[in-house]
């Protein structure tokens, strides 16, 4: 009759695949862990009690917009002892798309149900403080109940399994074999997430930089699912499902740095399915903002066409020609719709006030309006073109590749002429639907910088940029959605006396994911020092505040003077990305384009790393680099090696000098083949006659070759 609860916890243990908590009652531990490829929550108790105990299911469907208190259907196994149950009110399962119906518990220990069936008024605090989702009323079926015993000299224990199903007999066997297998599937989950943080493959002076990126990789791991096919949930616990915008941001750093190129292709095609082909449909062409189980919407302007960026980033990572010819479809079907439908005189993409990335409130009360031309949509619709051209190129589509190709110049053209404010030297952040440019300081311009391929802005343009987002966006602790010195900046995420959160959302909240961006154009222009005090910034988030070993969704744009500094969802998927990604395509420097049979090699180490090294699948196979920097940044050794299944490459390996300089103006290079089973060696010093880079071929493993 002494409940365990989260305030008689005194230490907590967390793992990549598991958790343990230590409660002051009786030195009990209970240690939690989701199951691999299984609807399966395991519970496992520890303890020095001996006696009766009981374990009392409690079940709580919570909506963001609306209370429930269902009924419930019960049912007690006696054969098996296991406790299941349904919402009455929830239909059986109809299609691919439902949630299951079922929901089971088993237990490893002699078990009795004893029915008290009744509702709990419970207040979530975190949730109450918010004002959204902090009150429900769960539904208690009754208590399990059993008993601790054994030898006093040894701790007594006791396993739960928790499963959900589309039908009873299903999820009462799924329950059963929880208990059956728990240390199997316990094994199975600890060694898969060992490997998943090994085959990163990182090492580096930095210690707790390596392993933030480990923990990452674990974390977003985590987040990737198959609820709809294969997809990634954008967050926990406010966004369990798919959003498209989200899950094409994240995939870079989700997927193919990380050499899960299955994975990111199952995405692709995920989303395509769900692609909008209704030629009467206003969104045709776009593929959904959100999806879950039984809904679909289509209200983004910008998600498609990271989708379409995505789609080519994965060739050039993989290669993959046939997967490029597949996905044509989608992206014709995307790009000509978007031409038909939404394009200005001037080929920009028009959409409505709440159809960007900011956008809280809705269509109907945008708290951020940016209709009807936003910065970074253009940039995008820009990138998709080149991007559908690149892919239309590789599997004979000549005809589109060259109608795509010249869409994106003329795109290129009114972009710096209809954004660029020459006065002020900046971009506007959008255009309202009259034509007129809106002044606000953003940071969504440094998306222009950041385009992956074919330059968008002259070079001085993009210094301007950086240095405006840089001077009115960037913070200490990360980069707000609206200057401070904006009138119409929010300080805080929660202040519910004067606003509701939506509205802070893009007004002053600090989005984790934002450093992405901003890392990767201070890199490209040379900042490398002012880039690693911003991924600093989450290294040390990951491992202080909030959930341990993730990336949160926000930060206030003003920190509090006591207590952490997170909001929003506490596990965000494009924040660990975009943290994963940037070191890899920024620090590394590591970006492959496998059709042309090309690396870009541009590493850019700020001193705190010295020297790393990381392996990165490309193509079949996988390509190791390691790179070292003398400690006065006079000299440096840059190596690259691949295995025998990689493609024949030609590295461009590019320095910026001086090594170890915040800002460099200059670069050195070369470029030479990388046969597979080959090496390079890159070699930068400064010599009598300035900065100068030379490259060797280094010998194969028990050879005298050089």
């Amino acid at each position: 009759d002494t409940p365990l609860s989260s305030w008689g916890v005194k230490s907590a243990c967390v793992l990549p695949q598991s958790m343990t908590r230590e409660h002051i009652v009786e030195q009990t531990t209970e240690t939690v862990f989701l199951a691999d490829e299984l609807n399966l929550l395991i519970l496992t108790y520890s303890t020095s009690y001996r006696g009766r105990a009981a374990f009392l299911p409690r079940i709580d469907i919570r909506s963001i917009w609306e209370e429930r208190r269902p009924d419930y259907d019960v049912h007690w196994d006696e054969e098996r002892r296991v406790l299941a149950l349904r919402r009455i009110d929830h239909p059986e399962r109809t299609s691919e798309d439902d949630y299951p119906v079922w929901v089971a518990f088993a237990s490893d220990c002699p078990v009795e149900f004893s029915p008290e069936p009744g509702y709990r008024q419970t207040t979530y605090t975190k949730d109450a403080a918010r004002r959204a989702m902090g009150w429900a009323v769960p539904y208690a079926p009754g208590r399990l109940e059993f008993r601790f015993e054994g030898d006093d000299q040894f701790a007594a224990s006791a396993a739960f399994s928790v499963a959900v199903g589309d039908e009873l007999d299903e999820t009462v066997e799924l329950a059963a074999r929880g208990i059956k297998e728990e240390f199997a599937l316990y094994d199975r989950k600890m060694r898969r997430v060992s490997d998943t943080m090994e085959e990163l493959g990182v090492a580096m002076r930095d210690r707790d930089y390596r392993n933030s990126l480990m923990w990452s990789a674990a974390s977003i791991d985590g987040l990737i699912m198959n609820q709809l096919g294969r997809g990634i949930f954008a967050g926990l616990h406010w966004f369990p499902s798919y959003w498209g915008r989200d899950t094409f941001i994240c995939l870079p750093g989700a997927c193919l740095v990380r050499g899960e190129f299955e994975t990111a292709r199952e995405v692709l095609e995920t989303f395509a399915s769900m692609q909008e082909t209704d030629a009467a449909s206003p969104h045709l062409g776009r593929i959904p903002n959100l999806a879950m189980p039984g809904e679909t919407h289509y209200n983004t302007a910008d998600g498609t066409w990271w989708f379409v960026r995505e789609a080519c980033e994965y060739v050039r990572y993989t290669g993959d020609v046939e997967f490029a010819d597949r996905i044509l479809p989608s992206v014709e079907v995307a790009l000509e719709g978007a031409l038909e439908k939404r394009v200005d005189e001037d080929a920009l993409l028009r959409h409505g006030q709440a159809e960007t990335w900011m956008d809280a409130g809705g269509e109907s009360s945008p708290h951020s309006p940016r209709g009807d031309r936003a910065v970074e949509v253009q940039v995008l619709w820009y990138t998709a073109l080149r991007s559908g051209a690149e892919i239309a190129g590789l599997v004979g589509r000549g005809d589109l590749h060259e109608r795509w190709t010249k869409l994106a110049e003329t795109v290129r053209e009114s972009f710096e002429r209809m954004f660029w404010d020459e006065h002020r030297a900046r971009l506007h952040d959008h255009l309202d639907p009259d034509g007129t440019p809106d002044g606000k300081l953003r940071p969504n311009q440094v998306f222009a910088v950041t385009v992956p391929w074919n330059e968008l802005l002259p070079r001085g343009k993009q210094e301007e940029v950086v240095r405006l987002v840089s001077e009115t966006c960037v913070l200490p602790h990360g980069v707000a959605s609206l200057a401070p010195s904006d009138p119409g900046f929010h300080p805080r995420h929660l202040d519910l006396d004067r606003y509701h959160f939506d509205e802070a959302y893009h007004n002053g909240d600090v989005w984790v994911r934002l450093t992405g961006p901003v890392v990767s154009a201070y890199v490209k222009l040379g900042l490398v020092e002012a880039a690693w005090e911003q991924t600093k910034v989450l290294s040390e988030l990951l491992y202080d505040e909030g959930a341990a070993g993730t990336l949160p969704e926000l930060r206030n744009g003003v920190p509090p003077e006591a207590g952490v500094n997170v909001a929003g969802a506490v596990s965000q998927a494009w924040s660990l990305a975009e943290f994963l990604r940037n070191f890899y395509q920024d620090y590394l420097g590591v970006v492959p384009d496998v059709p042309r049979g090309e690396l870009r090699f541009r590493p850019a180490l700020p001193r705190d790393l010295a020297w790393a090294q990381a392996s990165v699948r490309v193509g079949k196979g996988r390509v190791s680099v390691f790179c070292d920097v003398a400690d006065d940044g006079r000299s440096g050794r840059f190596s690259v090696s691949s295995d025998r299944s990689s493609p024949r490459l030609l590295v461009r390996f590019e320095a910026p000098v001086p090594l170890t300089e915040s800002v460099r103006d200059d670069t050195v290079g070369a470029e030479s083949i990388l046969e597979p089973d080959g090496g390079l060696v890159f070699r930068v010093f400064e010599g009598a006659h300035g900065w100068e880079a030379e490259v060797s071929v280094a010998p194969r493993a028990g050879s005298d070759e050089r």
